[in-house]
């Protein structure tokens, strides 16, 4: 009992010495100097400590701790390292620490000219063996609880060039970096844990506010469940697979790295997103988006997507993008459960190349759609695409299964297909008051740089048109239609208008060019409101026209045949009338045959500038007006003759009283240069009221 109580009582006292020592910064000193020495008779890489604290319940703190790789450059450096609860398995290849904290450490991961692994694995490899051209088995590392404080981390790869912009994987600086959490697990360049706080800047200019999750890392991928990211421009929440067959797949992430991505309602920031895809370089884009995302960004397909943008635009279904992130190259399918934007949310989207700060161009015309609304089906790029669907905008809906096309060059568009409404209001979308609600469904090819100046290809029924606020209805239609202009084949059956019309009308010029036959079954000119302040009423007749139907110069032949007039006195049956036009002796000739009269004019007459020139010559006789007169007029020199045939019946209609007996007859001539005007006339009998002109001369 004796001896085993002094055999208690010197354990006591060595634990106490040893404690005692342990405390003694020499000590402590000294025994870092004979660990790195240890390490270095193992073959290991050179390894300082500045000094070391040791204590029964606080674990072992290590203050300037740099440690060397095998080629004697820095691998880790740091101001301190404290380990508490730790322990180390040569035989197993194991490392297990209760808690680390680290603090003001700088690791520099590099891999030489030449090398195929960093200068850590190696590290790591060494430990198996003295030789450090055979690994042995992985070492194995597990920390339960760490933080890391002003961390920075470098990873060069010799055997790579730097990329100008975006996060290199082969050239990545990490500074002011913090790491906390829990469950570490590192087996050679693998590494797993719970992150509970990161934050970081990169050198790319890539900034991590916050970020945690379950994370494994590896060369097969980089996982993390229950993700958080924040950015200065993103909010994320997700869970994440980048997965990868090597390290080396990151440096063509685009096409190389499979992204498995369930997104929950987040903020994305495309600029964010450019440090990884650096074609997206400039995109200065923000949206929220939730869905299930998988493939490679190059070919990205999305499953219940749901993505607002700006302040109006959503969208909501599933989508196929292909040639990402040349967003002006990439082939795009889209199921579209429904979609909302308008014109001022599409012209902030950024254009290609997104560095120049170019936004997406559209027609003007555009606006009037207001806020658009699209369910169906949408696949082909931005400027070639089909869509199929119903589309709601402010001026009317559409029903389509229409392929678009816009030439980025010529900016010119082309679309074909099947087009559908019930009501579309045309006025403000081509500027044209005299347009308003239209009804169609149509089979279309259209062309052009503008709604406005669009030509379109046309079959099919149009069963409502509005012109000038009259609603026309029953038309059938097989030709080209442009503003002002229509080539082809119309039919119309409408209480106001019933005619057949084939042939060309084009009225974009100043006066209209013509070349067509028209049946005029009925036409109701007020009904139509053509001229709503006067009621004409309805006329049928058939024409042929050919040539330009310019008042002043008439180019060509008007045949109009079986003209009838029918207002509340009765029936007229007018005839027959044609208007042509020729030369004789050099000068213009027009002349005038129908059932009504018949008239010839030679020379140069201007129908719409005679009645100024006309009260320049009366005003010239009159000495009190002479002032008035206007000498310099357009010149017209013409003779005329007009011989009446049968207009009894027309003539009182127009103006009451008013009656011209068949045979009359009026001839003169005007002469614009020398102010010179004759006129004769013959009637065989004429009243006017209580008045009768006879026959005179």
């Amino acid at each position: 009992m004796r001896w085993l109580a002094w055999l208690l009582l010197l354990v006591v006292l060595l634990a106490v010495t040893s404690v005692f020592l342990l405390r003694l910064a020499s000590v402590q000193t000294w025994l870092a100097h004979r660990l790195s020495a240890y390490l270095a008779d193992m073959g290991l890489a050179c390894m300082t400590v500045g000094q070391m604290h040791i204590t029964l319940f606080d674990g072992v703190q290590l203050d300037e701790v740099l440690l060397c790789d095998l080629k004697g450059d820095t691998l880790i450096s740091a101001r301190s390292l404290k380990l508490v609860r730790w322990q180390v398995d040569p035989e197993r290849h194991q490392v297990h620490v209760g808690e680390l904290e680290l603090n003001g450490a700088r690791w520099h991961l590099a891999q030489a000219q030449g090398d195929s692994t960093s200068n850590f694995t190696q590290w790591i490899a060494s430990f198996g063996s003295s030789d450090s051209s055979t690994g042995g088995d992985p070492w194995v590392i597990q920390c339960d609880r760490f933080q890391i404080l002003d961390f920075a981390f470098t990873h060069h790869d010799a055997n790579e060039p730097v990329l100008p912009f975006g996060v290199d994987f082969d050239h990545i600086e990490v500074r002011d970096a913090v790491v906390e959490g829990r469950d570490l697990l590192v087996i050679e360049d693998s590494i797993s844990a719970v992150l509970e706080e990161v934050r970081f800047h990169e050198r790319s200019g890539l900034v991590c506010e916050h970020f945690s999750g379950n994370a494994t890392v590896s060369p097969h991928g980089i996982l993390v469940d229950d993700l958080r990211l924040r950015t200065p421009g993103s909010n994320v929440r997700a869970n994440v697979r980048l997965l990868s067959n090597s390290w080396d797949d990151h440096t063509d992430f685009i096409q190389s790295v499979q992204l498995k991505v369930d997104l929950d309602s987040s903020r994305v920031r495309f600029s964010d997103i450019a440090y990884f895809a650096p074609d997206l370089e400039g995109m200065d884009l923000d949206v929220t988006a939730m869905g299930a995302f998988r493939g490679p960004i190059a070919e990205l397909k999305g499953r219940n997507v749901t993505i607002w943008y700006g302040d109006g635009t959503w969208f909501e279904g599933a989508a196929e993008l292909s040639g990402l992130p040349d967003i002006a190259n990439t082939f795009i399918v889209l199921d579209v459960q429904r979609f909302r934007t308008d014109l001022a949310d599409l012209r902030t989207l950024p254009a290609a190349p997104f560095k120049e700060g170019r936004k997406l161009e559209l027609p003007e015309e555009l606006a009037a759609l207001g806020t658009m609304r699209f369910r169906g089906n949408f696949t082909g790029f931005l400027t070639s695409f089909t869509a199929y669907g119903s589309a709601s905008t402010a001026v009317g809906t559409l029903t389509t299964d229409m392929s678009y096309e816009r030439d980025t060059i010529s900016r010119i568009f082309t679309f074909h297909g099947a087009l559908a409404s019930d009501g579309f209001d045309l006025t403000p979308l081509v500027g044209d008051a005299a347009l308003g609600l239209l009804a169609c469904d149509l089979k279309v090819n259209a062309r052009g740089k503008n709604l406005a100046g669009m030509q379109a290809d046309l079959e099919g029924a149009v069963p409502l048109f509005t012109l000038n606020g009259q609603a026309v209805t029953g038309i059938t239609v097989n030709g080209r239609l442009q503003r002002d202009l229509f080539n082809g084949h119309l039919e119309c059956d409408d209480p106001y208008l019933q005619l057949t019309f084939d042939g060309l009308a084009d009225l974009r010029g100043r006066w209209p060019k013509v070349d067509f036959t028209a049946d005029v079954r009925k036409a109701d000119l007020f009904g139509l409101r053509v001229l709503p302040k006067q009621h004409l009423g309805e006329v049928t007749f058939s024409m042929d026209a050919r040539g330009e139907l310019a008042p002043d110069s008439l180019k060509g032949t008007i045949s109009v045949k079986d003209l009838t007039y029918c207002d509340d006195h009765g029936l007229l049956e007018l005839g027959d009338a044609e208007i042509s036009s020729g030369r004789q002796d050099g000068e213009p000739l027009l002349t005038l045959r129908s059932s009504m009269a018949d008239a010839r004019v030679h020379g140069i007459f201007l129908p719409t500038l005679l009645p100024e020139a006309f009260r320049n010559v009366v005003f010239s006789v009159f000495p009190a007006l002479s002032e008035q007169v206007e000498y310099a007029q357009e010149e017209q020199h013409f003779d005329f003759e007009v011989a009446v045939k049968k207009i009894d019946r027309l003539v009182p209609r127009l103006v009451p009283g008013l009656s011209v007996d068949s045979g009359a007859m009026f001839e003169g001539s005007f002469d614009s240069r020398t102010f010179d005007l004759s006129w004769a006339r013959a009637f065989p009998l004429s009243p006017m009221g209580t008045y009768v002109a006879t026959r005179s001369r």
